[in-house]
Protein backbone atom coordinates (compact mmCIF):
# COMPACT_ATOMS: atom_id res chain seq x y z
CA UNK A 1 0.00 0.00 0.00
CA UNK A 2 1.79 3.23 -0.86
CA UNK A 3 2.36 6.18 1.81
CA UNK A 4 0.23 9.29 1.82
CA UNK A 5 1.60 12.02 1.09
CA UNK A 6 4.00 14.28 3.05
CA UNK A 7 3.49 17.86 4.38
CA UNK A 8 6.11 19.57 2.37
CA UNK A 9 9.37 20.44 4.09
CA UNK A 10 10.52 24.00 4.04
CA UNK A 11 13.70 24.04 1.93
CA UNK A 12 17.26 23.73 3.86
CA UNK A 13 18.43 27.57 3.77
CA UNK A 14 21.55 28.13 1.43
CA UNK A 15 24.42 29.76 2.78
CA UNK A 16 24.33 33.76 3.55
CA UNK A 17 25.61 35.47 0.31
CA UNK A 18 28.68 35.91 1.62
CA UNK A 19 30.35 32.62 2.40
CA UNK A 20 28.55 31.53 -0.60
CA UNK A 21 30.59 34.21 -2.46
CA UNK A 22 33.65 33.41 -1.08
CA UNK A 23 33.51 29.59 -0.66
CA UNK A 24 35.24 28.91 -4.79
CA UNK A 25 38.57 30.98 -3.11
CA UNK A 26 38.21 29.22 -0.03
CA UNK A 27 38.80 25.77 -1.86
CA UNK A 28 41.89 26.76 -2.87
CA UNK A 29 43.95 27.68 0.13
CA UNK A 30 46.11 25.86 2.18
CA UNK A 31 44.76 24.34 5.50
CA UNK A 32 45.82 26.86 7.98
CA UNK A 33 43.85 29.62 6.16
CA UNK A 34 40.55 27.86 5.95
CA UNK A 35 41.23 27.21 9.52
CA UNK A 36 41.12 30.62 10.04
CA UNK A 37 38.64 31.76 7.30
CA UNK A 38 36.06 29.44 9.12
CA UNK A 39 36.59 30.83 12.09
CA UNK A 40 35.65 34.48 11.11
CA UNK A 41 33.15 33.52 9.17
CA UNK A 42 31.51 31.03 12.01
CA UNK A 43 29.50 33.81 13.43
CA UNK A 44 27.74 33.78 9.78
CA UNK A 45 27.61 29.96 8.69
CA UNK A 46 26.07 29.08 12.26
CA UNK A 47 23.21 31.31 12.37
CA UNK A 48 20.05 29.23 12.92
CA UNK A 49 18.08 29.79 9.47
CA UNK A 50 14.95 30.72 10.71
CA UNK A 51 16.29 33.59 12.73
CA UNK A 52 18.51 35.02 10.29
CA UNK A 53 17.38 38.31 9.33
CA UNK A 54 14.62 38.23 12.14
CA UNK A 55 15.01 41.15 14.43
CA UNK A 56 12.32 43.43 14.66
CA UNK A 57 9.99 41.70 12.11
CA UNK A 58 6.68 40.64 12.56
CA UNK A 59 5.56 37.31 11.16
CA UNK A 60 2.43 35.72 11.29
CA UNK A 61 0.77 31.80 11.69
CA UNK A 62 -2.85 30.94 12.02
CA UNK A 63 -4.50 28.27 14.51
CA UNK A 64 -7.60 26.16 12.96
CA UNK A 65 -8.69 23.73 15.67
CA UNK A 66 -11.01 20.29 14.06
CA UNK A 67 -10.11 21.10 10.51
CA UNK A 68 -11.91 19.33 9.42
CA UNK A 69 -13.44 16.62 12.09
CA UNK A 70 -15.09 14.68 9.23
CA UNK A 71 -13.32 11.88 6.86
CA UNK A 72 -13.27 14.85 3.32
CA UNK A 73 -12.10 13.81 0.11
CA UNK A 74 -10.18 15.60 -2.43
CA UNK A 75 -12.17 16.60 -4.59
CA UNK A 76 -15.20 16.29 -2.57
CA UNK A 77 -18.38 17.40 -4.19
CA UNK A 78 -19.83 18.51 -0.32
CA UNK A 79 -17.09 20.48 0.45
CA UNK A 80 -14.88 22.04 -2.35
CA UNK A 81 -16.77 25.16 -2.42
CA UNK A 82 -16.55 25.98 1.04
CA UNK A 83 -13.03 25.02 2.26
CA UNK A 84 -11.76 26.63 -1.50
CA UNK A 85 -12.83 29.37 -0.12
CA UNK A 86 -11.61 29.28 3.78
CA UNK A 87 -8.36 28.27 2.59
CA UNK A 88 -7.73 31.36 0.36
CA UNK A 89 -8.56 33.27 3.41
CA UNK A 90 -6.31 31.89 5.68
CA UNK A 91 -3.45 32.05 2.81
CA UNK A 92 -4.92 34.92 2.30
CA UNK A 93 -3.55 35.91 6.01
CA UNK A 94 0.04 35.76 4.51
CA UNK A 95 0.84 32.59 7.80
CA UNK A 96 4.46 30.89 7.65
CA UNK A 97 2.15 28.07 9.02
CA UNK A 98 -0.93 26.89 9.92
CA UNK A 99 -1.34 24.93 12.89
CA UNK A 100 -4.38 22.43 13.67
CA UNK A 101 -4.45 21.09 17.04
CA UNK A 102 -6.44 18.28 16.62
CA UNK A 103 -9.27 16.21 14.58
CA UNK A 104 -8.27 16.34 11.00
CA UNK A 105 -10.53 13.58 9.91
CA UNK A 106 -13.34 11.55 11.77
CA UNK A 107 -11.83 8.29 12.09
CA UNK A 108 -14.69 5.93 12.78
CA UNK A 109 -12.77 3.03 11.38
CA UNK A 110 -13.38 0.46 13.61
CA UNK A 111 -12.97 -2.81 11.39
CA UNK A 112 -9.46 -3.39 12.46
CA UNK A 113 -5.81 -2.31 11.64
CA UNK A 114 -6.46 -3.00 8.09
CA UNK A 115 -9.60 -0.75 7.96
CA UNK A 116 -7.35 2.08 9.86
CA UNK A 117 -4.74 1.81 7.11
CA UNK A 118 -6.92 2.20 4.13
CA UNK A 119 -9.04 4.86 5.28
CA UNK A 120 -5.97 6.70 7.22
CA UNK A 121 -4.32 6.35 3.34
CA UNK A 122 -7.48 7.98 1.55
CA UNK A 123 -8.59 10.31 4.21
CA UNK A 124 -5.06 12.14 5.39
CA UNK A 125 -3.86 12.08 1.68
CA UNK A 126 -6.73 14.12 1.08
CA UNK A 127 -6.38 16.59 4.03
CA UNK A 128 -2.35 16.68 3.36
CA UNK A 129 -3.10 17.25 -0.25
CA UNK A 130 -5.44 19.97 -0.15
CA UNK A 131 -3.15 21.55 1.98
CA UNK A 132 -0.23 21.27 -0.41
CA UNK A 133 -2.35 22.09 -3.04
CA UNK A 134 -2.53 25.76 -1.31
CA UNK A 135 0.55 26.14 -0.55
CA UNK A 136 -0.14 25.92 2.98
CA UNK A 137 2.73 24.97 5.52
CA UNK A 138 1.38 22.74 8.23
CA UNK A 139 1.63 21.56 12.09
CA UNK A 140 -1.04 18.77 13.38
CA UNK A 141 -1.45 17.88 16.28
CA UNK A 142 -3.30 14.30 17.53
CA UNK A 143 -6.84 14.96 18.37
CA UNK A 144 -9.67 12.32 19.82
CA UNK A 145 -10.38 11.46 15.96
CA UNK A 146 -6.67 10.68 15.36
CA UNK A 147 -7.16 7.91 17.60
CA UNK A 148 -10.80 6.38 17.19
CA UNK A 149 -12.44 8.99 18.83
CA UNK A 150 -13.81 8.71 22.23
CA UNK A 151 -14.95 6.64 24.09
CA UNK A 152 -12.52 3.61 23.54
CA UNK A 153 -13.58 -0.20 24.45
CA UNK A 154 -11.43 -2.71 24.08
CA UNK A 155 -11.82 -3.69 20.60
CA UNK A 156 -11.34 0.39 19.70
CA UNK A 157 -8.47 0.35 22.46
CA UNK A 158 -6.41 -2.38 19.87
CA UNK A 159 -6.40 -0.11 17.33
CA UNK A 160 -5.29 3.00 18.84
CA UNK A 161 -1.62 1.69 18.55
CA UNK A 162 -2.30 1.81 14.42
CA UNK A 163 -4.03 4.96 14.79
CA UNK A 164 -1.12 6.73 16.09
CA UNK A 165 1.82 5.22 13.53
CA UNK A 166 -1.23 6.23 10.86
CA UNK A 167 -0.88 9.82 12.24
CA UNK A 168 2.63 9.49 12.74
CA UNK A 169 3.65 8.33 8.72
CA UNK A 170 1.53 10.04 6.95
CA UNK A 171 1.31 13.61 8.68
CA UNK A 172 5.46 13.52 9.09
CA UNK A 173 5.76 15.50 12.02
CA UNK A 174 9.00 16.19 13.64
CA UNK A 175 10.13 13.35 15.32
CA UNK A 176 11.35 14.31 18.44
CA UNK A 177 9.52 13.71 20.65
CA UNK A 178 9.73 11.65 24.36
CA UNK A 179 10.05 7.36 23.08
CA UNK A 180 6.90 5.92 21.87
CA UNK A 181 5.78 9.51 20.49
CA UNK A 182 8.08 10.28 18.06
CA UNK A 183 5.53 11.94 15.12
CA UNK A 184 3.09 12.62 18.34
CA UNK A 185 4.96 15.17 20.84
CA UNK A 186 7.27 17.71 18.63
CA UNK A 187 8.43 20.38 19.57
CA UNK A 188 10.07 23.01 16.60
CA UNK A 189 12.24 26.40 16.39
CA UNK A 190 10.30 29.15 14.13
CA UNK A 191 11.84 32.08 13.95
CA UNK A 192 11.68 33.33 17.60
CA UNK A 193 8.92 31.42 18.91
CA UNK A 194 9.71 27.48 20.44
CA UNK A 195 5.47 25.66 19.36
CA UNK A 196 5.69 22.64 21.24
CA UNK A 197 2.72 19.97 21.05
CA UNK A 198 1.39 17.36 23.08
CA UNK A 199 -0.43 14.17 22.81
CA UNK A 200 -3.17 14.46 25.25
CA UNK A 201 -4.70 10.77 24.64
CA UNK A 202 -1.79 8.58 26.33
CA UNK A 203 -2.24 4.42 26.94
CA UNK A 204 -1.47 2.52 29.62
CA UNK A 205 -0.62 -0.69 29.89
CA UNK A 206 -4.00 -2.11 30.13
CA UNK A 207 -5.01 -0.42 26.99
CA UNK A 208 -6.95 2.55 28.99
CA UNK A 209 -7.18 5.67 27.28
CA UNK A 210 -6.44 8.92 29.37
CA UNK A 211 -6.63 12.22 28.44
CA UNK A 212 -3.35 12.96 30.00
CA UNK A 213 0.17 14.41 29.58
CA UNK A 214 2.03 12.31 32.20
CA UNK A 215 5.66 10.27 32.98
CA UNK A 216 8.29 10.52 30.12
CA UNK A 217 5.99 12.84 28.47
CA UNK A 218 5.75 15.76 30.75
CA UNK A 219 9.05 15.58 31.47
CA UNK A 220 9.97 15.76 27.98
CA UNK A 221 7.89 19.05 28.47
CA UNK A 222 9.44 20.10 30.49
CA UNK A 223 13.19 19.57 29.61
CA UNK A 224 12.10 20.89 26.36
CA UNK A 225 11.18 24.21 27.47
CA UNK A 226 13.80 24.60 29.97
CA UNK A 227 16.43 24.09 26.97
CA UNK A 228 14.67 27.08 24.60
CA UNK A 229 16.06 30.42 23.87
CA UNK A 230 13.26 31.51 21.87
CA UNK A 231 11.87 34.97 22.62
CA UNK A 232 8.16 33.16 22.82
CA UNK A 233 6.85 30.14 23.41
CA UNK A 234 3.51 28.38 22.58
CA UNK A 235 1.99 24.77 23.56
CA UNK A 236 -0.92 23.11 21.92
CA UNK A 237 -3.09 20.18 22.78
CA UNK A 238 -6.26 18.95 21.57
CA UNK A 239 -8.08 19.45 24.34
CA UNK A 240 -8.45 22.51 26.95
CA UNK A 241 -6.59 22.27 30.18
CA UNK A 242 -8.30 24.98 31.83
CA UNK A 243 -12.14 24.50 32.18
CA UNK A 244 -14.75 25.63 29.94
CA UNK A 245 -18.47 25.15 29.39
CA UNK A 246 -18.53 26.48 25.92
CA UNK A 247 -19.18 24.12 23.08
CA UNK A 248 -21.18 22.94 20.78
CA UNK A 249 -21.89 19.40 19.20
CA UNK A 250 -18.63 18.33 20.77
CA UNK A 251 -18.69 15.40 23.74
CA UNK A 252 -16.22 18.28 25.85
CA UNK A 253 -13.10 16.42 26.92
CA UNK A 254 -10.31 17.87 28.77
CA UNK A 255 -7.78 16.92 30.23
CA UNK A 256 -7.72 15.24 34.00
CA UNK A 257 -6.99 17.46 37.15
CA UNK A 258 -7.82 20.34 34.62
CA UNK A 259 -6.56 23.56 36.43
CA UNK A 260 -4.61 21.24 38.88
CA UNK A 261 -2.83 19.17 36.21
CA UNK A 262 0.95 19.01 36.40
CA UNK A 263 1.34 20.18 33.03
CA UNK A 264 -0.09 23.57 33.23
CA UNK A 265 2.51 23.93 36.32
CA UNK A 266 5.15 23.05 34.10
CA UNK A 267 4.21 25.37 30.81
CA UNK A 268 3.52 28.18 32.79
CA UNK A 269 7.10 26.98 34.59
CA UNK A 270 8.78 26.78 31.58
CA UNK A 271 7.95 30.35 30.27
CA UNK A 272 4.91 29.12 27.97
CA UNK A 273 2.45 32.49 27.06
CA UNK A 274 -0.09 30.95 24.79
CA UNK A 275 -1.76 27.38 25.06
CA UNK A 276 -4.40 26.61 22.13
CA UNK A 277 -6.44 23.95 21.68
CA UNK A 278 -9.49 22.68 20.23
CA UNK A 279 -12.26 20.14 21.03
CA UNK A 280 -15.25 21.84 22.42
CA UNK A 281 -16.32 23.36 18.39
CA UNK A 282 -16.44 26.72 20.24
CA UNK A 283 -14.97 30.04 21.04
CA UNK A 284 -14.06 30.58 25.15
CA UNK A 285 -10.59 31.57 26.83
CA UNK A 286 -9.31 31.05 30.41
CA UNK A 287 -6.01 32.24 31.86
CA UNK A 288 -3.97 30.85 35.14
CA UNK A 289 -0.37 31.56 36.43
CA UNK A 290 -0.18 34.19 33.78
CA UNK A 291 -0.51 31.81 30.64
CA UNK A 292 -3.45 32.29 28.23
CA UNK A 293 -5.26 29.30 27.02
CA UNK A 294 -7.45 29.96 24.10
CA UNK A 295 -9.86 27.18 22.89
CA UNK A 296 -11.75 27.53 19.56
CA UNK A 297 -12.61 25.95 16.13
CA UNK A 298 -15.62 24.63 15.10
CA UNK A 299 -17.29 21.33 13.94
CA UNK A 300 -17.94 22.43 10.09
CA UNK A 301 -20.45 19.50 9.17
CA UNK A 302 -22.54 20.31 11.65
CA UNK A 303 -21.93 23.74 13.01
CA UNK A 304 -22.56 26.50 10.50
CA UNK A 305 -19.25 28.35 11.22
CA UNK A 306 -15.40 28.19 10.43
CA UNK A 307 -13.14 30.20 12.30
CA UNK A 308 -9.26 30.68 12.96
CA UNK A 309 -6.85 32.55 15.30
CA UNK A 310 -4.37 34.81 13.25
CA UNK A 311 -1.57 35.39 15.46
CA UNK A 312 0.95 38.02 14.68
CA UNK A 313 4.46 37.29 16.05
CA UNK A 314 6.94 40.09 17.19
CA UNK A 315 9.63 40.33 19.73
CA UNK A 316 7.23 42.39 22.28
CA UNK A 317 4.25 40.31 22.21
CA UNK A 318 2.07 38.36 20.27
CA UNK A 319 -1.37 39.71 18.57
CA UNK A 320 -4.33 37.48 18.72
CA UNK A 321 -7.21 37.99 15.98
CA UNK A 322 -10.16 35.69 15.95
CA UNK A 323 -11.69 35.42 12.71
CA UNK A 324 -15.29 33.67 11.53
CA UNK A 325 -16.65 32.62 8.32
CA UNK A 326 -20.75 31.55 8.61
CA UNK A 327 -21.28 28.65 6.72
CA UNK A 328 -25.09 26.99 5.40
CA UNK A 329 -25.09 23.43 5.45
CA UNK A 330 -28.03 22.14 3.10
CA UNK A 331 -30.71 19.50 4.76
CA UNK A 332 -28.98 20.43 8.48
CA UNK A 333 -31.19 19.04 11.21
CA UNK A 334 -33.09 16.59 9.01
CA UNK A 335 -33.49 12.93 10.12
CA UNK A 336 -30.60 11.81 7.41
CA UNK A 337 -29.63 8.13 8.40
CA UNK A 338 -25.27 7.88 8.66
CA UNK A 339 -25.49 5.46 5.96
CA UNK A 340 -27.27 7.53 3.72
CA UNK A 341 -24.69 10.54 3.69
CA UNK A 342 -21.91 10.09 1.22
CA UNK A 343 -22.00 6.52 0.41
CA UNK A 344 -21.42 5.62 4.09
CA UNK A 345 -18.90 8.61 5.15
CA UNK A 346 -19.87 10.54 8.11
CA UNK A 347 -20.17 13.84 6.93
CA UNK A 348 -22.62 16.66 6.58
CA UNK A 349 -26.05 15.91 4.93
CA UNK A 350 -25.72 18.50 1.68
CA UNK A 351 -23.32 20.41 0.59
CA UNK A 352 -21.37 23.13 3.15
CA UNK A 353 -21.12 26.43 1.04
CA UNK A 354 -20.67 30.14 1.85
CA UNK A 355 -23.49 32.62 1.14
CA UNK A 356 -22.83 35.86 -1.08
CA UNK A 357 -22.89 37.96 1.63
CA UNK A 358 -20.68 36.34 3.60
CA UNK A 359 -18.05 36.15 0.19
CA UNK A 360 -18.67 40.02 0.00
CA UNK A 361 -17.93 40.94 3.57
CA UNK A 362 -15.03 38.64 3.67
CA UNK A 363 -13.91 37.24 7.58
CA UNK A 364 -15.49 38.69 10.47
CA UNK A 365 -13.39 39.53 13.23
CA UNK A 366 -14.57 38.24 16.64
CA UNK A 367 -12.11 39.33 19.45
CA UNK A 368 -8.35 40.63 19.70
CA UNK A 369 -6.14 40.31 22.48
CA UNK A 370 -2.62 40.63 23.28
CA UNK A 371 -0.02 38.40 25.20
CA UNK A 372 3.52 39.03 25.91
CA UNK A 373 6.72 37.50 26.31
CA UNK A 374 6.47 35.09 29.16
CA UNK A 375 3.79 34.43 31.99
CA UNK A 376 5.46 36.91 34.31
CA UNK A 377 4.04 39.84 31.98
CA UNK A 378 0.94 39.09 33.21
CA UNK A 379 -1.26 37.27 30.56
CA UNK A 380 -3.59 38.40 28.42
CA UNK A 381 -4.27 42.29 27.62
CA UNK A 382 -6.20 45.24 25.26
CA UNK A 383 -8.81 42.22 24.81
CA UNK A 384 -12.09 43.06 22.71
CA UNK A 385 -15.14 40.96 21.67
CA UNK A 386 -15.54 37.29 22.57
CA UNK A 387 -11.62 37.42 24.08
CA UNK A 388 -13.24 39.63 26.58
CA UNK A 389 -17.06 38.14 27.14
CA UNK A 390 -15.44 34.71 27.17
CA UNK A 391 -12.48 35.14 29.27
CA UNK A 392 -12.46 33.47 32.94
CA UNK A 393 -9.63 33.73 35.58
CA UNK A 394 -8.30 31.28 37.02
CA UNK A 395 -6.67 31.66 40.49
Amino acid sequence: MSAGRRRRRPRRPSLPAPVARLLPLLRRLPLAILVLASIALAPLSLQRPDEAGSAGETWTFVSIPDFLNNDVDYPDPLWDEALDYVLDQVKAENPDFVLVPGDLIDGHWWDGPEDVRENAERFYTAWTSRMEDKGLEYYAVVGDHEVGDNDWDEAKQRLVPTFKEEFANRLGMPRNGPPGEEGLAWSVEHKNLTLLAVDVFEQDASGTVTQAVSGTQLAWVRDTLAASTSTHTVVTGHVPVLPTDVRRASSGLTLAGGAGAPLWTVIAEGGASLYLAGEMHDISSAQKDGVLQVVHGSQPGAVEEFNYLVAKVSNEGIDLELKRIATEIEGLGDDVAEDEISDGVRGPPGPVTIPDAVRAAGPETIGTARVGTSPAEGGIRDETGLFRERLSRIS
